[in-house]
């Protein structure tokens, strides 16, 4: 899906700017107050960022909007004013958008605030239906956090799914760090990147590509170290388009110098996809 050109204006490559990864990293924002979600109408998305944009323009947010990479469907969103942020993510599903409102740093924010801050930007939204949900408490990293994950996640995985292309099979490699463990049910294990780089080459490029199931990634903080990453995804032929595998995958991301890479992958629990499971 295209971006309108005065949209596009607003958006830059999160992986490339390092103010804006390296906020989005920043733990310790705690839990959202409250959250949204919101299913975008076919081909409406350029019409709900622009809404949210009029929103931040009418309420006094200063607003960031970054696209994951210029060929990408992934978009971060953060707002910010003295006493609210809002920050949101299509990360897991191209066709809807999480809206979550946390007490800005220092500030005195109670639930009902939040809601009616909440309310108003609902007001603003077009091109989507939105609910609102409760924000859930079962030891899963914050918002900032899953969405830089779901961020490298989907810069990865592009670099993979186009390794054939010149200067992408680098790209992927530089998401690991070079003593990587790769832990395959079928395929055994990998001590280094370079032979787990080696076997991608040989074996995928040109040959299928990665896609996430939508819904399934999950992210937990590892304290004083990084996150773990948690998910299911589907392989799909390029000759033939079918996406008849399924797998459960972990990955250990480790943030060092102000640079993600993963550590460790398992790659497991490989079977045949069914139709309920394919991605739209």
């Amino acid at each position: 899906m295209k971006i309108s050109a005065a949209l596009f204006g607003l958006f830059v490559c999160v992986l490339a700017c390092p103010s804006l990864a390296a906020e989005t990293a920043r733990p310790g924002s705690g839990r959202p107050l409250t959250v949204a979600t919101c299913t975008l109408s076919p081909g409406a998305r350029p019409q709900f960022l622009a809404s949210l944009q009029r929103f931040a323009d009418d309420e006094g947010y200063a607003v960031r909007i970054a696209q994951v990479s210029p060929e990408a469907t992934g978009v971060l969103m953060q707002m910010f004013r003295e006493d609210l942020k809002v920050l949101g993510s299509n990360s897991f599903d191209a066709g809807k958008f999480d809206l979550a409102f946390y007490s800005n740093d220092g500030a005195n924010v109670s639930v009902g605030d939040a809601k009616r801050a909440q309310d108003t930007l609902l007001a603003h939204v077009q091109g989507a239906s939105c609910n609102v949900k409760p924000a859930e408490e079962d030891g899963r990293a914050d918002d900032p956090l899953t969405a830089t994950i779901a961020a490298l996640d989907t810069a990865s995985f592009d670099a993979f799914n186009h390794c054939d292309q010149p200067g992408q099979l680098d790209k992927y490699a530089s998401y690991f760090a070079p003593e990587l463990e790769f832990y395959h049910d079928q395929g055994g294990v990998t001590w280094t990147r370079e032979a787990m780089i080696a076997n991608t080459r040989k074996n995928v490029c040109g040959h299928f590509r990665r896609e996430l199931v939508p819904g399934s990634m999950r992210v937990y903080p590892i304290k004083d170290f990084g996150a773990i990453e948690q998910g299911e995804h589907t392989f799909c032929q390029f000759d033939s388009g079918k996406c008849e595998g399924i797998a459960d995958f972990v990955i250990v991301w480790r943030l060092r110098d102000q640079r993600w890479e993963a550590t460790r992958v398992l790659s497991y629990g490989h079977r045949a996809n069914v139709p309920s499971k394919q991605a739209d």
